[in-house]
This record gives structure tokens, sequence and C-alpha cells, in this order.
């Protein structure tokens, strides 16, 4: 085998490991049972509010997560009817989705944003990554 032959099959191993963590840390994301028009609606807002508004403060974020109610509210009734989630671990589900959106939006670790799921005026983190 040739040097290049090689070294592009070392870059492609590498590309597809690095795929497959990001993938694992936006967990939310990848799950299947999950997965339905409703849901990806609602990440679609989610990501394209953040990236729209260049969400890097703090209101642009509650801001844009204000936008998707309407796509929140059809995901919520998406998950009840086909009942995939207790009914009490709907919202804990949808804070998990909006911390992994606000993460790769960030281009951190879900770890990093726990807790700014709820994003509500009065449960500010204590500081924005940028």
């Amino acid at each position: 085998m040739k040097k290049t032959t090689l070294i592009n099959l070392g870059g492609a191993v590498l590309g597809i490991g690095v795929a497959v963590l990001l993938l694992g840390d936006n967990a939310p994301f990848a799950d299947k049972k999950f997965q339905s028009v409703a849901h990806g609606a609602y990440v679609d807002c989610l990501m394209q509010g953040y990236e729209k508004g260049g969400a890097k403060e703090w209101r642009l974020l509650l801001k844009s997560y204000r936008g998707c109610k309407g796509a929140e509210a059809a995901y919520k009734s998406d998950l009840k009817s086909r009942r995939v989630l207790p009914e009490k671990k709907v919202m804990r589900h949808i804070e998990r989705l909006n911390e992994a959106a606000i993460a790769r939006h960030l281009g951190v670790t879900p770890e990093a944003t726990k807790g700014w799921g709820c994003l509500t005026p009065k449960k500010k983190p204590e500081r924005l990554v940028s």
C-alpha cells in the first residue's frame, strides 16, 4: 500500500470516531424511540432559533427558546399520545433536549449546560460559555 492511502484511511477512521463521539454527547437527539415528525420539528426549531439569533447571551437564548413553544407543545402531545414516556418525565426530556441543543450551538458538552434546559428568567446560569 502507498503511504498516502494509509494516511487517507487513518483520517477516515479518525473522522468516523469523532462523529460517533459527537453523537454520543448529544444523546437526546439520537435515541430512536423519540424519533418522529414532531421531534424533528422541535429540534430544528431550537437549532435554527439559536443559530439565527447568534444566541450567545442569556436573553437571546431565552428569546429563541420561547419562539419554539408551539413546536414544544406538539412534541409533548406526540410523546404522550405514543406513550413513549410517563407523563411525569416528559418535561425533563424536553429540558434535556434543550440542554443538548444549547450545548451543540455553543460547541460544548451537554454536561456544561446541565440545568439550563428549563430556560426561565428566574433560573439563569451563573455564566454562559462562549
